[in-house]
């Protein structure tokens, strides 16, 4: 049922469809995954979260890599939703809308979770500050 796309022997990778491949998803802050599941089986936490990627009453967002530490985000938001990102959350990751900085956390599986504060067609600017000096 599922397309194969990579087998090697008795390994097989298969794609599962999901209503977005973008890293990015709008949600409702009571979507994002507020405690981390105890073992394999301790689904509970993770299922407002899983909801929330298929929910057709949610935006789709953009997503666009820009460099390979900045990335550029658009969505159309309510002022109190949030941007969930399926990227390991670091300190040194920096989120701004219109050139004002937003703030990032990490939700308990160490994703990003932006909090864009803005309302209708928003482009969030996300970039890595590793320090460097060019």
């Amino acid at each position: 049922m599922l397309k194969e796309l990579w087998r090697d022997g008795d390994d097989v990778i298969y794609e599962v469809p999901h209503r977005s491949a973008s890293l990015a998803h709008v949600m409702d802050r009571g979507d994002i995954v507020s405690s981390a599941p105890v073992h394999g089986l301790d689904v509970g936490p993770l299922l407002p979260y899983i909801t929330a990627l298929d929910d057709p009453r949610l935006p789709l967002t953009e997503f666009e890599w820009t460099s390979r530490h900045s990335a550029r985000i658009a969505a159309l938001l309510d002022p109190d939703q949030v941007v969930s990102v399926q990227i390991s959350y670091d300190p040194r990751w920096r989120a701004s809308v219109n050139g004002s900085p937003r703030r990032i956390v990490s939700d308990a599986l160490g994703m990003l979770v932006i909090e864009p504060g803005c309302t209708g067609r928003c482009a969030i600017e996300l970039a890595y500050d590793a320090g460097w000096s060019w």
